[in-house]
């Protein structure tokens, strides 16, 4: 299957899987999708600092613990895996894996495991059968730290990271973003909350300045099907990387229009 299912349960003593449930492809060493199941009581959203344990045992899969969930995209998760011969701690933000750290190992065949997480602020902790795992406790605060030295400011969805002493002692400054929202909807916070004009757009690789170029000086970069319907091309100054007005074009141009609306801009 392309994504992973989830299964919302209450508190039970057991919960059992008897097929695999994998994705996008099987044997991948990251951004593995599977099966899941998670307490979906409103005020478990709010818990960040806690204590969870679970006995697991699997064939020879991964397996884990998700914990700090908030939804499908946003969340922490003990991943191990045997085939693969991996064990990980990742934090997964609008669904972009954050590997905190990783070892090279598995877990045994056949006995029941005890996998125990504890979550304090930026300090994770993990054991298995009560040996501690990654060399003892993970600090989440690299991208805090980073921050600090390029005194940068940190705009996320991770309402947990405004918990670290960085941030509340205002080391740091911070715009926390709703998860909830849409991309363009958290785009048009940024852009009131920081007062920022829209400008013509540069290129994403290499912040160069858009220019026309002659289709005939280009010719032979140009697929062979869009040089049968396309006249008008680009490059950009620094990189000079090649662009045109493909079908998407439109939605772009629409949706810079939406943030002008919806800012206040006026052009």
């Amino acid at each position: 299957m392309s994504s992973g299912s989830i299964n919302r349960a209450p508190i039970c003593r057991t919960t059992s899987q008897f097929a695999n449930t994998y994705g996008p492809v099987a044997g991948v060493a990251s951004g593995a999708k599977g099966t899941f199941a998670y307490w979906n009581q409103p005020a478990s959203l709010g818990w960040s600092n806690y204590v969870l344990s679970a006995t697991l045992n699997a064939a020879d899969d991964g397996i884990g613990l998700l914990f700090r969930y908030q939804n499908r995209s946003d969340y922490y998760k003990v991943e191990l895996d045997r085939q693969q011969g991996f064990r990980k701690l990742l934090k997964v933000v609008s669904g972009a894996e954050i590997l905190l750290a990783s070892e090279a190992a598995g877990y045994p065949m056949g006995p029941d495991l005890a996998l125990r997480v504890q979550a304090d602020g930026s300090q994770i902790g993990v054991w298995l059968d009560a040996a501690p795992l990654f060399g003892g406790v993970v600090a989440d605060d690299d991208l805090l730290r980073l921050a600090k030295a390029s005194r940068a400011i940190v705009v996320t969805t991770d309402s947990l990271l405004l918990e670290r002493r960085l941030v509340r002692d205002s080391h740091i400054q911070t715009l926390w973003l709703p998860p909830a929202l849409a991309i363009g909807e958290q785009l048009v916070l940024v852009l009131q909350h920081f007062d920022l004009v829209l400008r013509e757009p540069r290129c994403m690789h290499c912040g160069g300045e858009l220019r026309s170029v002659a289709k005939e000086a280009v010719r032979e970069r140009i697929p062979p099907r869009t040089r049968r319907w396309l006249d008008d091309h680009f490059e950009y100054a620094r990189c000079d990387r090649l662009y045109w007005h493909g079908t998407h074009w439109q939605r772009i141009k629409e949706h810079p229009g939406q943030l002008r609306f919806s800012t206040g801009q006026v052009g």
